[in-house]
């Protein structure tokens, strides 16, 4: 460098915080809180000549990816997602399935079949609008879709049909069952019940089932 020459020697970077100061050119500096610091720049020339800025720094929250499914899914069922991030504005979605068929999404909330039973790491991967960024896995379990089935026994009038569950849950428990006589009468909510018709004729009768996997 020529002796006689003008040029930039020292930085001095003060933070506005706790005094933390730095003297690397392009220093970098990680707030531990969000909020609006000012930031002072001093520049000194080998000469001893100085000049300094100031500006308003604006450290936002920090940003963290996060969503929930809603309700239990069985195989055959779609999944819905739903995003909770805790951003003000996100502008990017990437969701990764992860199941055979490689599913993907840049929805913010969407809805997902996958292509099995079982358990499936699903992640969310987010960036907001000044470009941070977070991403976030989660172990979604995808269960195996009883069968509801019963048999009855046709009855005369007046006398009760008995109707006998015959269900496949799958391994898991049965916690309530749903009989629809078809009659408009109140749904029953216990197993194996018998019925009496009031009448004779033709009756569709449904039995809808709720396990402990839900």
């Amino acid at each position: 460098v020529n002796p006689g020459s003008n040029y930039l020697a020292d930085f001095i970077w003060e933070f506005g915080l706790n005094g933390d100061t730095s003297s690397l050119t392009n220093p970098e500096y990680v707030y531990p809180a969000e909020g609006l610091y000012d930031v002072t720049l001093t520049a000194f020339t080998n000469k001893g000549c100085s000049n300094n800025i100031t500006q308003t720094v604006e450290v936002f929250k920090q940003l963290i990816a996060d969503f929930e499914t809603v309700g239990v899914t069985c195989y055959g069922d779609s999944t819905k997602f739903v995003d909770k991030t805790n951003s003000f504005s996100i502008i990017k979605w990437n969701w990764e399935f992860n199941d055979t068929n490689n599913g993907t999404s840049t929805r913010k909330s969407p809805a997902y079949t996958f292509s099995n039973t079982g358990s499936y790491s699903v992640k969310l991967a987010v960036t907001n609008a000044i470009g941070c960024k977070s991403d976030t896995t989660k172990v979604i379990e995808i269960f195996e879709a009883p069968e509801a089935r019963f048999l009855y026994s046709s009855q005369c009038i007046g006398a009760p049909t008995q109707f006998i569950d015959t269900s496949d849950s799958k391994g898991d428990s049965i916690l309530i069952y749903y009989w629809n006589f078809g009659d408009g009468s109140p749904t029953i909510k216990y197993n194996n019940p018998r019925y009496i018709y009031d009448s004779i004729g033709n009756y569709t009768v449904s039995l809808k089932i709720l396990t402990a996997s839900g």
